[in-house]
């Protein structure tokens, strides 16, 4: 397997003639295909620019998403599990959608070529979008979702922490009522609130998960969805109002991919996975 860890002397130069022709790998890997628009405009944003190895699996990530429909199904898209802080929090899709670190003193962990991890309150990811003031956001109120990619065990054990939540630049740390949601409480249950101030709470023993989405699907409708892209957890909460706060990432466990959108149906949740794990075994040989 091919792996995206380099070390400084094969780093390709940015400023080199691929950059500017727009001319990789491709997903042919003939050195002569031009990678797809999509793919090329992201790795425009990275720094330093992708190695030739790199574009064929990067290139390959994107490539799936857009067969799939999914351009333009998501808010933002960070593929954590890349060589430095600024690329894995560099949006897939989008110029003004980059990512940030919220620490108070220290305590979350980056692991170049794996992800986040050892997050806790204070110290997190900051998505820096805002559903209820971003322009043409695709979570809207009875249609969203937010997911990510976690190599721990999280629904292994009882996990008293939350995955996801929204909160304000003037308190970083108090999570807004509308959006929190944890895979499983001390309790064995899981659930949250996406769009609702009500938490739904379920039994969740279906053990472990790496691809987690949690959706808005309708007014009525809220699932939690894992691996076996069986609903977890379904509620009839009723939509009530969008969080007014940036979306947030505790990253306790360790995360590689995050994102969030629209609502995705069974097929698009499918095509979701398979793409990120196809990713995940090539970047690190393996599922760890």
């Amino acid at each position: 397997m091919t792996h995206l860890l380099r070390s400084s002397s094969q780093l390709v130069n940015p400023m080199n003639r691929q950059r500017f022709m727009g001319f990789g790998t491709g997903a042919g890997g003939s050195g002569e295909t031009p990678n797809s628009t999509e793919a090329q405009a992201w790795f425009d944003r990275l720094m330093p620019y992708p190695t030739k190895d790199q574009e064929v699996i990067l290139g390959t990530f994107v490539d799936a998403l857009v067969a799939a429909g999914l351009a333009n199904a998501f808010d933002f898209l960070y593929v954590n599990c890349l060589g430095n802080i600024s690329n894995a929090l560099t949006d897939v899709w989008r110029t003004d959608r980059q990512g940030r670190i919220f620490q108070n003193t220290s305590g979350l962990t980056f692991t170049a070529n794996r992800g986040f991890s050892t997050g806790v309150i204070g110290h997190h990811v900051n998505s820096n979008f805002n559903p209820s003031t971003a322009v043409g956001a695709r979570y809207t109120l009875n249609d969203a979702s937010v997911f990510y990619w976690c190599h721990a065990a999280d629904g292994a054990a009882n996990v008293a922490q939350y995955a996801v939540f929204a909160a304000t630049d003037a308190a970083p740390t108090t999570f807004l009522p509308q959006l929190q949601w944890f895979p499983r409480w001390t309790s064995g249950n899981g659930g949250g609130a996406i769009n609702c101030t009500t938490q739904p709470f379920a039994a969740n023993t279906v053990g472990y998960n790496r691809f987690n989405i949690f959706q808005r699907e309708s007014s009525t409708a809220v699932r939690y969805y894992g691996d076996t892209n069986t609903a977890i957890v379904s509620a009839t909460q009723a939509s009530t109002t969008l969080p007014n706060g940036s979306i947030r990432f505790m990253c306790a466990h360790p995360m590689s991919v995050m994102g969030c959108g629209r609502s995705l149906t069974s097929a698009e949740r499918v095509a979701l996975r398979a793409a990120i794990m196809h990713l995940i075994t090539s970047i690190t040989g393996g599922l760890p």
